[in-house]
């Protein structure tokens, strides 16, 4: 079971740039295997060759550079297909990796929208 957190994802990226750069690293994977819940806004999405679709997401346009990245089946979420940049977008799943640069993988996602 995966432990929950209410930390933003610009918090994350925040924190670990608090730290000198040999240490991203560590304190990044701190994060991985925590389950989040979050309200953030569409960006974009990429067409994968499997079904399935890489999701991009953003926390809100104040913190336009933390980037949210996720797979999911196509067939699951036929919304994507025509939902627009800007559009609200719920995302449950575990933190997988997350990056000083401003990404954020989680896996195991659900989306509603």
């Amino acid at each position: 079971m995966s432990k929950k957190t209410k930390l933003f994802p610009h918090t994350i990226i925040e924190e670990i740039n608090k730290r000198p750069p040999y240490q991203y690293g560590s304190v990044a994977e701190s994060y991985s295997g925590l389950e989040v819940t979050w309200k953030l806004t569409f960006f974009t999405l990429d067409k994968k060759q499997d079904g399935k679709l890489l999701v991009t997401l953003r926390e809100t346009e104040e913190f336009p550079s933390v980037l949210i990245l996720s797979e999911v089946n196509e067939s699951e979420y036929p919304e994507l297909k025509t939902m627009n940049k800007g559009e609200t977008v719920t995302i449950n799943g575990i933190i997988n990796t997350a990056k000083a640069y401003g990404s954020i993988t989680l896996i195991k996602c659900k989306l509603s929208f």
